[in-house]
């Protein structure tokens, strides 16, 4: 289980997960070999307005006054994210407070993982492609992608306390406070489904399918897909494999 964006300093490559990686001769993450260009052109396209329809227009008085009053604590004019769609908006909000911390993907255990692997000349295959990933946001009835803006917009000043909690728990192995605070972030279950669960249930069929082959496999995911109800876990027990944590 991984954590995309993370700050300097956090050790993370020890113990048994440096055992697994050494011995892994292939590395499977949710997106591959990333091409950071095609990811920032393919959700561009996905999370622009294309119809002339204008994020504020979807929301209400109480909810705009809300809103802007995130938008402008940033220094930003309340127009700034107009053209984008209510679900790229909240993933832009929700990643700027972490930046401002220090918080990069370059410190990201994908990132970390990916050299190592680069280094011993293995590429990572992915689970899911740019445009799939992109479009389980994109594809979100309209009512749900505005909760979800919401209620990034009513967490925002709490963002940095949410991930350094988030931090710990994935730092000390507790799934079930993961699995809690995961839940709480993501919020509407239909999101939560979506996100998580849908994609579990498929990365499990992958799983056991590739069990069918020889090699040894690391596979890093977010550290949400493997806590809580509906975990990857959960799939793979269902489908009458054994799963064992090592660390």
């Amino acid at each position: 289980g991984t954590v995309h964006l993370l700050p300097e300093g956090v050790n993370w490559q020890g113990g048994a997960i440096g055992d697994a990686i050494a011995a892994s001769d292939e590395l499977v993450t949710e997106l591959g070999e990333l091409d950071e260009t095609r990811m920032a052109a393919v959700m561009g396209q996905r999370g622009v307005f294309t119809d002339g329809t204008t994020l504020r227009s979807l929301l209400d008085d109480e909810r705009r006054a809300r809103y802007e009053a995130v938008v402008t604590s940033l220094g930003a004019p309340v127009a700034a994210f107009d053209t984008l769609e209510p679900w790229m908006t909240a993933l832009t909000l929700s990643m700027l407070p972490l930046m401002q911390g220090g918080w990069t993907p370059e410190q990201g255990v994908e990132k970390k993982i990916d050299a190592i692997f680069d280094g011993r000349e293995i590429d990572a295959e992915g689970l899911e492609t740019v445009e799939e990933q992109a479009d389980f946001f994109d594809t979100l009835p309209q009512d749900v992608q505005v909760t979800y803006l919401m209620s990034v917009v009513d967490d925002f000043d709490r963002i940095p306390a949410m991930m350094d909690t988030m931090l710990t728990e994935w730092k000390e192995g507790d799934p079930e406070g993961l699995a809690a605070l995961t839940a709480q972030t993501i919020g509407d279950p239909v999101i939560y489904k979506a996100l998580l669960v849908d994609r579990n249930e498929r990365w499990s069929v992958w799983i056991d399918d590739r069990l069918d082959e020889p090699g040894t496999v690391f596979m890093a995911v977010g550290a949400g897909h493997l806590a809580g109800d509906g975990s990857v876990q959960e799939f793979l027990t269902q489908r009458g494999l054994e799963v064992t944590r090592i660390q």
